[in-house]
């Protein structure tokens, strides 16, 4: 498992742009100056409450934030003719899951277009095979409180502009139109304690023991396929019921390869810092910390790190198939300090 993981390194941005035969070319060149994309919904359970399997974001609806950027790419099948550009959304976006993008316009290359959510994630450099460059840092950062107008005011923790996503479009007169899908899963990491300590939370932080979560990867955009990234969620469904890891890791390979994938994984940790909110306050009902992982995370003994305003405690998570994070799944830890190992099974 570990020689798979270094060879895997970084896959997070595996499914970018998960594009192919569908990737809108045209007899004839078009120029587009603004962009429609939609936001998808997270499956599975939430862990929320016993109810519902969605966090309530307008039934399960991810949701654009202000000043959001998309970063869009003509690919030409000369390479030297590809380009790409970050296109800002409309003003008053925050909670609405369709935003409207413009910036200069953008000839459509020979190979069509091609998004990246978001584009702080991405770089404009393309070079030879149309090679394009991204990355994920170490620190997702909680900027203010989405949900405080709902039931929900002060118990939600998340970057908003953690979700990472890729599309293809398929309408492109007078716009181009199109549905992002994720490429990360949401690790909801939910912490109480039954003997109510009052324990203020500035930050937490997931550890993965055997594979990088942070880095930088390239990959070739031609050679993708639309139905990559739903394939690679299927294999992370999949390896979730029946928990054979070898095959995971066997096609998973196989479809790096056939689209050049090319890692430099760097760190093992993500830190969702909650510094904004002045401590996040533990007492007997759950806090709910998201965290958007690369898929095929938190396959082996994680580490997950609750630091307070006054120390931190770490809580060691052993392997088990029902961590996996998959593209657009939720992934629950349950956590209560007052027990001893702080894990709730």
């Amino acid at each position: 498992m570990k020689k798979v993981s270094q060879i895997i390194g970084m896959m997070s941005m595996v499914a970018l742009l998960a594009i192919g035969a569908t990737s809108c070319k045209k007899d004839n060149a078009k120029t587009v100056a603004s962009f429609d994309f939609t936001l998808p919904a997270i499956e599975g359970e939430s862990g929320l409450d016993e109810s519902k399997a969605y966090i309530d974001m307008i039934a399960g609806q991810m949701k654009w934030y202000e000043g959001d950027e998309i970063m869009i790419y003509s690919i030409d099948q000369d390479y030297t003719k590809s380009k790409a550009a970050a296109f800002t959304a409309e003003s008053g976006i925050t909670g609405a899951s369709q935003a409207h993008f413009s910036g200069a316009s953008m000839q459509e290359g020979s190979e069509g277009f091609f998004a990246f959510y978001p584009a702080s994630k991405a770089t404009t450099q393309i070079t030879e095979g149309n090679r394009a460059y991204f990355n994920v840092g170490e620190t997702q950062t909680y900027v203010t409180d989405l949900f405080a107008n709902t039931a929900r005011a002060g118990m939600i923790f998340m970057d908003p502009r953690g979700f990472v996503g890729a599309a293809t479009c398929d309408v492109i007169e007078p716009n181009v139109v199109a549905n992002l899908k994720h490429i990360f899963g949401y690790i909801n990491v939910r912490v109480k304690d039954s003997n109510n300590s009052g324990k203020k939370v500035s930050s937490v932080t997931i550890t993965d023991s055997n594979m990088h979560l942070t880095g930088s990867m390239s990959i070739e955009i031609p050679a993708l396929k639309s139905a990559d990234l739903d394939a690679m969620k299927q294999l992370g469904v999949n390896y979730k019921a029946n928990g054979n890891a070898d095959d995971y890791w066997t096609a998973m390979n196989n479809r790096l390869h056939e689209i050049g994938y090319m890692p430099n994984g760097t760190g093992y940790s993500v830190t969702l810092d909650c510094s904004a909110a002045n401590g996040v306050t533990i007492d007997r009902n759950y806090k709910f910390f998201l965290i958007p992982l690369r898929p095929g995370a938190l396959m082996d003994n994680f580490t997950v790190t609750l630091t307070y305003t006054d120390g931190s405690r770490d809580v060691k998570v052993p392997a088990d198939k029902r961590y996996i994070s998959i593209p657009g799944y939720y992934t629950n830890v349950s956590i209560d300090l007052a027990t001893a190992t702080g894990l709730i099974q």
